[in-house]
């Protein structure tokens, strides 16, 4: 699928070119394989740095949480 497009004679460029195939000007840099690649390292990062932190707060919560006894167990024997 071509999404982006040249800016000079908006030929439909194909994913990870440096130029354009018909005019030969620069594509826009969202359209090259190194920006993808940066993007999911810097979503991958952030990721594994922020979950310590959520999953200190889940379960932080969780221990706020108190069961209530069942009935057999409110039961006085």
């Amino acid at each position: 699928m071509r999404i982006f497009r040249c800016k000079t004679c908006h030929h439909h460029l194909r994913y990870g070119r440096n130029v354009c195939s018909v005019c030969y000007s620069s594509s826009p840099i969202a359209n090259r394989k190194w920006v993808l690649l940066t993007l999911l390292a810097v979503m991958v990062g952030l990721s594994s740095s922020l979950m310590p932190f959520f999953y200190s707060i889940f379960v932080a919560r969780l221990d706020m949480i108190q069961p209530e006894p069942l009935f057999w167990q409110t039961m006085a024997v």
